[in-house]
C-alpha cells in the first residue's frame, strides 16, 4: 500500500517505483527511495522552449515518527537532484527531435487543457451554475464547519505535522546546455554576428534546511503548529549561478544519448563542483576542468532568513505585520563578460525562435 501512495504522489514526476528501491524501517518509521529517475516527457509536455534531456533524484527519504506522530517532526530529505535541459530543436549532438514524440507531446497537451477545462466546468455546476463565487464562498463555509465539528482532531494533527515539517535539501544542479548554432532574427534570417559556440548555464546548490524555531531564532517542536505564530528559518549554502562559453557537454563519451545515461553515471558527472570540494585543477580531465573552473554569474554564496507569519488566533494589532521575513546573506560577487554578453544574446535568439515553432512543430 505504501508503494502504491508514493506511486500515486511521484508518479507523474518519476519512474515507477520499485520494491527494490522501495525500503521500509518498520521500527524507525523510514521510507527511501534511490536512484528515481525522472520523467522527461512529463516535463517536456509543458511546452517548454527547451527540452530536458535526463534527471535522477539521487535519493528521496521520508522519516515519519509513528509511535510520537504529533510529538516528534516529520523529516523529508532530498540528495543529488540532477537535470539536463537543451534546446528544443534538438541540437545538441542527439540528432532533430522525432515527428513522432512530438506529436505525442502535443496530443498530451491538448488532453491536459481539455482535463482542466471538463473539472472547471463540472465544479462550476456542482456549486450551482454561479459566476459571482457566491457558491464557492458557501461550500467553503459549509466545509470549514462539517471539518471543526467531525474532524477537528485530524485537523489539528494535520496542522501539527506540517507546521513542524523540517526539509533537507543537498546538492542540487540545474544545468542547460548545447549549441548556440545560427542566431536569427524575427524574419529567420542568419544574424551577422551568429556564431556556433557551445555553452553550458547552470544553477548549483550544495544544502537548504528549513526548520521551525522560537523567537530566539533556537529550533523547536511548536505543539499547535500552523494554529499559532508560525516562524520558519531557512539556510542556503553554496548557491551559485554559472555560464561557460564554449564547454563541452557532460555526457558520457560511452553513452550516445543521454537516455543512455544511467542514473548513477549522472549523479557522478553532475555531482562535482557543486560542493566545492573539488578545487580548480586545469590540467585535470575535459570534463573535471570545466566543472570545477566555472565562470560564476552568482560565485557560490550562502544564506539565512527567518519567515514569521502571525497566528490565526492572535489578536490584530496594525503596527504588527501579518508576515514578515529577515534576510541575512554573505558577501555576493558577480562576474560578467562580453562572451556571457554575446552568448546569452545567441542563447534568446534561439529560445525565441523555439518559441515561434513549438505550436506547429508536429506538422514539420
Amino acid at each position: 500500500k505504501l508503494a502504491g501512495v508514493l506511486n500515486t504522489v511521484l508518479g507523474s514526476y518519476v519512474h515507477g517505483i520499485s520494491t527494490d528501491d522501495l525500503k521500509v524501517a518498520v521500527f524507525k518509521g523510514d521510507v527511501v527511495l534511490s536512484n528515481m529517475r525522472l520523467k522527461v516527457e512529463a516535463l517536456n509536455a509543458l511546452g517548454l522552449p527547451f527540452k530536458v534531456r535526463s534527471g535522477v533524484v539521487g535519493k528521496l527519504t521520508l522519516r515519519v515518527p509513528w509511535r510520537t506522530l504529533g510529538k516528534s517532526p516529520v523529516i523529508v530529505l532530498i540528495e543529488d537532484l540532477h537535470v539536463v535541459a537543451g534546446f528544443a530543436d534538438g541540437d545538441n549532438g542527439e540528432g532533430e527531435v522525432d515527428a513522432e514524440e512530438t506529436n505525442k507531446l502535443a496530443e498530451a497537451a491538448r488532453a491536459a487543457a481539455t482535463r482542466d477545462a471538463v473539472d472547471a466546468g463540472e465544479l462550476l455546476w456542482l456549486l450551482g451554475g454561479d459566476t459571482d463565487g457566491t457558491a464557492v464562498t458557501k461550500a467553503n463555509e459549509q466545509t470549514t464547519s462539517s471539518s471543526t465539528g467531525s474532524d477537528g482532531y485530524f485537523a489539528g494533527m494535520l496542522d501539527t505535522i506540517l507546521g513542524n515539517l523540517e526539509v533537507t535539501v543537498r546538492r542540487i544542479h540545474l544545468r542547460l546546455e548545447g549549441k548556440l548554432g545560427e542566431a536569427t532574427d524575427a524574419a529567420g534570417k542568419k544574424h551577422e554576428s551568429a556564431s556556433p559556440d557551445s555553452f553550458a548555464f547552470g544553477v548549483t546548490l550544495e544544502a537548504m534546511e528549513l526548520h521551525t524555531v522560537d523567537a530566539n531564532g533556537d529550533q523547536i517542536f511548536s505543539k499547535q503548529g500552523l494554529a499559532e505564530r508560525m516562524r520558519k528559518a531557512a539556510t542556503l549554502t553554496r548557491l551559485a549561478v554559472y555560464f561557460d562559453v564554449g564547454a563541452a557537454s557532460l555526457r558520457p563519451a560511452t553513452a550516445k544519448s543521454w537516455e543512455d545515461v544511467t542514473p548513477d553515471q549522472l549523479i557522478a558527472v553532475m555531482r562535482v563542483g557543486v560542493t566545492g570540494a573539488h578545487k580548480c585543477d586545469a590540467d585535470a580531465s575535459k570534463v573535471t576542468t570545466q566543472t570545477t573552473c566555472r565562470n560564476f554569474l552568482l560565485a557560490p554564496v550562502s544564506a539565512s532568513a527567518t519567515y514569521e507569519r502571525r497566528g490565526p488566533k492572535d489578536l490584530f494589532d496594525p503596527s504588527v505585520p501579518a508576515q514578515r521575513i529577515f534576510l541575512k546573506i554573505d558577501a555576493i560577487e558577480t562576474r560578467v563578460c562580453s562572451s556571457h554578453l554575446r552568448a546569452a544574446f545567441h542563447a534568446a535568439s534561439r529560445v525565441e525562435r523555439d518559441a515561434r515553432r513549438a505550436p506547429h512543430a508536429h506538422l514539420r
